[in-house]
């Protein structure tokens, strides 16, 4: 049996890729951040800013793990930055995993982003803040630009 790792950028679409490769393989599909915010019981953005981010990529390391113990054949959608700690990527290598990374142009990741914040505000009933702040996209650009060195060390790409 297999596990294959689906990975990329935020918003690159890795947990619809997840859900439609493990409907055409008949795999149970899982999503490492569900596995973490039903572990611990609070949202990835509430771990991250009562943890700190070295510390929540223990907890991310630890679910995987666990992951990796109760299952034998399944497709997981990792955490954008997961793939980026390299115990993570041994983990993955070490029980066999064939690892994929999304590549989605970064303006298809970010207008996704936007939506998703957007819905986020209004579902809050904020007003939204607009995300055109020239710093605020320069940042996510770098962000995506240093974690594409990383796709050299997938197995597979695929492209949307």
């Amino acid at each position: 049996m297999t596990i294959i790792a689906i990975t990329g950028f935020m918003a690159a679409g890795k947990t619809t890729v997840a859900r439609e490769l493990g409907r055409h393989l008949n795999y149970p599909v899982l999503d490492l951040d569900d596995l973490i915010i039903e572990r611990e019981r609070c949202s990835i953005r509430e771990l991250i800013e009562q943890l700190g981010e070295p510390e929540f990529r223990n907890v991310e390391t630890d679910v995987l793990r666990q992951f990796f113990v109760d299952n034998s054949s399944a497709v997981i959608a990792l955490g954008g930055g997961a793939w980026t700690i390299e115990r993570n990527r041994e983990l993955i290598a070490d029980h066999g995993a064939i690892s994929v990374w999304i590549d989605a142009p970064f303006e298809v990741c970010w207008s996704r982003i936007e939506e998703t914040m957007q819905a986020a505000a209004e579902a809050c009933y904020l007003k939204a803040r607009p995300l055109d702040n020239t710093d605020f996209v320069m940042n996510w650009r770098k962000q995506m630009a240093r974690r594409y060195t990383y796709r050299a060390l997938e197995e597979l790409c695929l492209v949307k």
